[in-house]
């Protein structure tokens, strides 16, 4: 009986184990409440981030003022995109002066090797 109550106490104590568990699938309701609450903090964080997005409006209100002068870049982006679509068709000029620029690049790469070859020496 003592074995018995020594057994209960074990299971207890494996329902203590059942009951952090409990806590465990309490903190899961707790993690599906702070879930729930990250998904409602998804929510709020939508909120925040449809907040954001408010305030980003606000932000995006800066930056559409800044969408203003963004819009300028972003029309600058759209000049700079065509600039960066020029950059695109001169990137490709760009990025053969890149790989070109890289080979040059490479060869400072290579001067910093032969410049770690000389910090070597």
């Amino acid at each position: 009986m003592g074995e018995t109550c020594g057994t209960t106490s074990d299971y207890l104590r494996s329902d203590y184990l059942r009951s952090d568990h409990l806590r465990s699938d309490h903190l899961r309701s707790d993690h599906l409440r702070s879930d729930h609450l990250r998904s409602d903090h998804l929510r709020s964080d939508h909120l925040r981030s449809d907040h954001l997005r408010s305030d980003h409006l606000r932000s995006d209100h800066l930056r559409s003022d800044h969408l203003r002068s963004d819009h300028l870049r972003s029309d600058h982006l759209r000049s700079d995109h065509l600039r960066s679509d020029h950059l695109r068709s001169d990137h490709l000029r760009s990025d053969h002066l890149r790989s070109d620029h890289l080979r040059s690049d490479h060869l400072r790469s290579d001067h910093l090797r032969s410049d770690h070859i000389r910090t070597r020496n």
